[in-house]
């Protein structure tokens, strides 16, 4: 049971994280953003890699929290905020797809837990809330859309 929680809080839950923020990265990249942070983790920075306009930090508790930032010389539109809001979910929900798959596959518990998080994780960020600064995916997604139809600034 112990190895169980081990593999979910220092394998699955990072490597969940680092996808679900991959996908925004991904879509902030075929945007045309010109720099995209990805950081797994809290803490000091322990490595750190550059690909092309992605940047990646991963720091010393790798297993709390991940982050995509973006920055760029233009104003982001709101297509640009729906897009790059729709990459987390959508790679999460692709992590499931593929860990559901595998699973029928090689039924192992690994594989399983990894489906379940990447599911939770893709649900939840589309749930639009905030708590106070932070917004999830699908706050952000309805912030735009709303922006978009009453013609205010995204």
């Amino acid at each position: 049971m112990i190895v169980g929680w081990l593999l979910l809080l220092f394998i699955i839950v990072p490597l969940g994280l680092f996808l679900h923020e991959l996908g925004h990265g991904f879509f902030a990249f075929i945007r045309n953003v010109s720099s995209i942070h990805i950081g797994i983790g809290r803490g000091k920075e322990i490595f750190s890699f550059q690909m092309g306009r992605i940047h990646v930090h991963i720091s010393l508790f790798f297993f709390i929290g991940a982050f995509a930032s973006y920055s760029s010389e233009e104003a982001f539109t709101y297509m640009d905020k729906i897009m790059i809001s729709l990459g987390g979910p959508l790679f999460s929900m692709a992590a499931f797809w593929l860990s559901w798959w595998g699973f029928l596959t090689i039924q192992t518990n690994f594989l399983f837990t990894l489906m379940l998080f990447n599911g939770w994780l893709a649900f939840i960020n589309l749930i639009p809330y905030k708590v106070k600064d932070k917004k999830s995916d699908g706050y952000t997604i309805i912030e735009a859309v709303i922006a978009r139809f009453f013609n205010k600034p995204a």
